[in-house]
């Protein structure tokens, strides 16, 4: 080699893409910090949402129960046989109980999926292979699964409410479908709550 001639600048180059690979790390570093600082409110607020679920859909049920009755005949409830489980109070009027689990419900749900949004997944588990993958993957599924029926409960829940003078038939068609999308909905968040626990242990 000349003595003149000039080597290739080649450690500049490798110094650069070390410090980029640097920069990679430490933005992968804080997104993991984040996810795992978010991960335990994600837990508390899904859990209670799960719970909150429970208490509006029993009492949904009973509240089914007393105003329309399992038989489809409008003299076997317990409104109208005098011994509704939930009083007398909710045979003609709103179901305040179930109306107000039902809005702690979508509430809590809100700040859960929220949260679920915008916790941050920088090595890309919900692409990985494996279990874990797959696992995750379903529990977004499930995710989705919840919202829609969330969004049905709130819509089928008033017009239910609102149309209870209607004729017998109306009503009890209309309160069994708000039952049955309830349970449904009930079912999609119980199995992401285990999905959800199976990926945190």
């Amino acid at each position: 080699m000349a003595v003149d001639e000039a080597p290739l600048p080649i450690p500049a180059v490798t110094a650069v893409e070390t410090d980029d690979e640097d920069d990679q790390s430490a933005e992968i570093g804080r997104e993991l910090r984040l996810r795992e600082d978010l991960k335990p409110w994600h837990i508390v607020l899904g859990t209670a949402t799960w719970t909150s679920m429970n208490v509006a859909t029993i009492l949904g049920f009973l509240h089914f129960s007393d105003r329309w009755g399992w038989s489809g005949d409008p003299l076997d409830t317990g409104c109208a046989r005098g011994d509704p489980i939930l009083g007398t109070d909710f045979c003609d009027g709103p179901a305040i109980p179930h109306f107000a689990a039902a809005i702690g419900t979508a509430v809590f749900f809100t700040a859960t999926f929220t949260l679920g949004l915008f916790m941050p997944d920088p090595l890309g588990s919900a692409q990985a292979e494996g279990e874990r993958g797959t696992l995750l993957r379903l529990h977004q599924v499930l995710r989705w699964g919840v919202l829609a029926g969330m969004v049905a409960q709130l819509i089928l829940g008033p017009v239910t409410s609102a149309l209870r003078s209607e004729p017998f038939e109306t009503g009890r068609a209309l309160a069994a479908t708000h039952v049955t999308v309830g349970a449904l909905t009930w079912a999609m968040m119980t199995a992401q709550g285990i999905v959800g626990d199976l990926l945190a242990f």
